[in-house]
């Protein structure tokens, strides 16, 4: 909680300790998810390979374990990071991973919002009839489930994805809705 309060550096102090506690522990679950927490600041400072270390090895101990929730949430932050490299391929395969992964737990907000990345990444490869149905997809899933911020999140890469294939009015009018739902949610 504190690194979501703004005192990061406070908060890697504690998740640091708890790593080194568990340095020599038996539970490599508990370790799998301390690795994931310390991904997240890291990612919070910056440090994206550090980052991406520490999920790949929280991603083998969660998968040690067969817990597919753990590793489907490893999965999100490392298709995030396999974007912003650039690998596409690398970023829908682990975004996919998650996806299967989340939706093998029950129907919830995540499996709306890994529905928009894989629609936004196919748009990204000119995959347009792929990235529309993941978008619809997403959007059912999101309005289904009364949740309005990812409801927003479909609408606004449904307009990007019309920006990309020169489909100006759409992107507006599909803008303006997401922003109309955005606001909506406060």
């Amino acid at each position: 909680l504190r690194a979501y309060r703004g005192q990061t550096v406070e908060a890697i102090e504690l998740i640091e300790q708890a790593a080194t506690a568990l340095a020599d522990s038996p539970d490599r679950w508990l370790q799998a998810y301390v690795d994931w927490v310390r991904s997240g600041l890291r990612l919070k400072t910056g440090d994206a390979e550090q980052a991406r270390q520490l999920l790949e090895r929280s991603f083998a101990d969660f998968a040690a374990h067969g817990d597919r929730y753990g590793q489907a949430i490893t999965s999100i932050r490392l298709g995030e990071l396999a974007e912003m490299r650039g690998d596409l391929h690398e970023a829908i395969a682990a975004t996919t991973f998650a996806y299967e992964g989340t939706m093998s737990t029950g129907r919830g907000a995540n499996a709306s919002i890994l529905a928009t990345r894989l629609s936004n990444l196919a748009a990204l490869q000119g995959r347009f009839d792929d990235a529309a149905a993941w978008h619809e997809t997403a959007l059912n899933r999101a309005r289904e489930l009364s949740f309005p911020g990812p409801a927003a999140q479909a609408l606004s890469g449904m307009a990007v994805a019309a920006e990309l294939q020169g489909r100006r009015d759409d992107a507006e009018s599909l803008h303006r809705e997401a922003l109309a739902a955005y606001e909506a949610v406060g």
